[in-house]
């Protein structure tokens, strides 16, 4: 078939595709070049694509995720903008009309005793710290994930004369307990508790939130609330989720919220200066990864950018170098359709080869991404979920024929009078430098490109290297650390509580190499917080309490790095994101006067300041 004035038939450019892959093939080292240039940018782009699709575009493994939303408590005058709810807050925001459904959920880690299957006894060697979350009987149908096997809670269990069960994670109930199929039923015990397991949550079960981590909890228990827990106003330790009612909207929720947490605050002395507001599940999910990922994306934009000029300039020259030939064509009567058709059939043939590459690269690259952004990934998104699939390789194709068509269209000579003059010698110093000046306007983009993209790195990496010199105001330096977990009728007391930590740190003191042992409740930069309300005397405000409550930190005398405490030293006894610091520091603590029959404290300046 012909090509015919300006238009080209399919068999045309299928044969054109052909004849440019045999130009491609008697040329690999420029073929090579061309594919690797491309390979690096497209790649890159693939590998960063996968990660951002993963945690960012699909949908959240739960029913209907965009009505869900996480309910937070606020501290407007200290520049709080989430802080966890109670009990009595739970029951309060039951009663609103824009929210159909609410549950609470308690995260903690528990002590599970038992072997590997169930035909042994457990024996406490094999004791085991596994991560877990107290909820409400509303929360796993609110998330539409329901157990494989067994059952979910029952609104009975909610209280604490209800029955003690337990639900086990599906990778929990293979790793622990062999797969076995007859689990429900069993006695496991939890706490120095025996609890009876009622069900198995599905493959990847999570909860919402941006825990990080595969099936982020392993063991699902009921909340057992006491009749005292459920009027509790002052333990601010309880994640509350709720659904939006139907035809009810954000706005209209929130203002509900806003307007309840109000009243609350007029009303009652504990919910004083407390405000209230709704995050969206995706929000609440991905706000902490989604910088890094938007950083990500445009950083691999550019490299592309890079990687196609460059490309393009390969090309520009090799059409050069075939200008005899395409004046040869022209002379003959060829049209600009079907040298355009010629032109964009080689670009296509050498970003495909490209993209083919770059599906390789971009599955090692994604490999090496991965770790870096692992402690950051939700559990909804599982490490092993993240892959080079076909939505990844689709883009990749995409990427791939559109640079093929862009760059084929640019670098596609014209069948003007200087192509045709270009038979003869004395024009081909005006073709060359028609072609020098493309080449030279794509060299100036390539470097104004790589700038960008090396100035805002070195701009990170020079944040990166004064964060890394910031001083905490304590010093870590072979400062070593552990947590210890005191669980079960053995320990209830107080007095046995206190005798191991005695023990343990007589013990630690005592081996050869360590200078000074000692514990804390809280290890600063650690992510947690706890909180305890104080007393100020000769203040008519005699009490601060609640979610207002300074956070706390409970030390022992000697404890290294951690209870030496300067003056403003930061992050030492400032325990949360805003929330001002209690340092309870044993007797003998450095620079704590010794007061008879009062235990010291060292308190944030901001709680005895005037106007507190």
């Amino acid at each position: 078939m012909r090509a015919s004035n300006d238009h080209v038939t399919l068999a045309v450019f299928l044969g054109d595709l052909r004849l440019a892959w045999r130009n491609a093939t008697r040329r690999p080292a420029f073929t090579l070049l061309v594919a690797a240039t491309l390979a690096l940018g497209l790649g890159a782009n693939s590998a960063v694509f996968a990660l951002l699709d993963s945690v960012l575009l699909r949908p959240l493994p739960y029913r209907d995720a965009s009505r869900l939303v996480f309910m937070w408590q606020t501290l407007p005058r200290l520049g709080v903008a989430e802080v966890e709810a109670t009990p009595f807050d739970y029951d309060a925001w039951r009663a609103l009309r824009t929210v159909s459904d609410v549950a609470m959920i308690q995260y903690g880690s528990f002590t599970l005793t038992g072997t590997a299957n169930l035909a042994n006894p457990p024996t406490a060697s094999e004791a085991e710290r596994v991560r877990g979350s107290r909820v409400t009987a509303s929360l796993i149908p609110m998330l539409g994930v329901a157990p494989t096997i067994g059952r979910a809670f029952l609104p009975s269990e909610d209280f604490d004369d209800g029955p003690a069960v337990v639900i086990l994670s599906n990778g929990l109930w293979r790793r622990r307990f062999g797969a076995d199929p007859g689990i429900v039923g069993r006695v496991i015990e939890v706490d120095g508790e025996l609890r009876t397991v009622v069900g198995v949550m599905p493959r990847g079960a999570t909860l919402p939130g941006s825990l990080p981590g595969p099936e982020n909890v392993e063991l699902w228990l009921p909340a057992r609330l006491s009749p005292s827990d459920r009027v509790n106003e002052v333990s601010h330790n309880y994640t509350i989720l709720g659904r939006l009612a139907g035809g009810a909207t954000l706005a209209q929720a929130s203002a509900e919220l806003d307007a309840l947490a109000a009243r609350l605050a007029a009303e009652r002395a504990s919910h004083r200066d407390i405000g209230a507001r709704l995050v969206p599940i995706r929000e609440q999910t991905v706000r902490s990864i989604r910088p890094a990922l938007v950083v990500a994306a445009a950083s691999v934009a550019l490299l592309l950018l890079i990687a196609t000029a460059n490309a393009s300039t390969l090309l520009i020259a090799r059409v050069s170098n075939r200008r005899h030939e395409l004046a040869v064509r022209a002379a003959l009567g060829a049209t600009r359709a079907r040298l355009l058709s010629l032109s964009v059939a080689e670009s296509l043939v050498y970003s495909g080869i490209g993209g083919l590459a770059a599906l390789a690269l971009g599955n090692w690259t994604l490999h090496a991404l991965i770790p870096l952004f692992a402690a950051s990934l939700p559990g909804s998104v599982p490490v092993d979920a993240v892959e080079i699939d076909e939505r990844a390789a689709l883009v990749t194709a995409a990427l791939s024929i559109a640079i093929g068509l862009l760059f084929g269209a640019i670098a596609a000579p014209r069948p003007d009078r200087r192509l045709a003059a270009s038979l003869g010698a004395s024009t081909r110093s005006s073709a060359s430098a028609s072609a020098g000046r493309a080449r030279s306007a794509l060299v100036i983009a390539q470097i104004a490109l790589a700038v960008v993209l090396l100035s805002a790195s070195g701009l990170m990496l020079t944040s990166v290297v004064r964060l890394s010199r910031v001083s905490p105001g304590f010093d870590p330096d072979h400062v070593l650390s552990f947590n210890v977990t005191l669980a079960g009728s053995r320990y209830a007391a107080a007095p046995a509580r206190v005798g191991f930590v005695s023990d343990l740190v007589e013990r630690l003191a005592a081996v050869g190499g360590v200078q000074a042992a000692g514990v804390t409740s809280l290890i600063p930069f650690g992510g947690m917080r706890g909180a305890t309300g104080i007393e100020i005397e000769g203040r008519a405000q005699t009490q601060i309490r609640g979610a207002g409550a300074p956070g706390v930190n409970k030390v022992g005398a000697g404890a290294p790095g951690v209870n030496k405490v300067g003056a403003g030293a930061p992050g030492v006894n400032k325990a949360g994101a805003g929330a001002p610091g209690v340092n309870k520091a044993g007797a003998g603590a450095p620079g704590v006067p010794d007061i008879a029959g009062e235990p010291p404290a060292i308190v944030d300046q901001r709680h005895v300041s005037p106007g507190y």
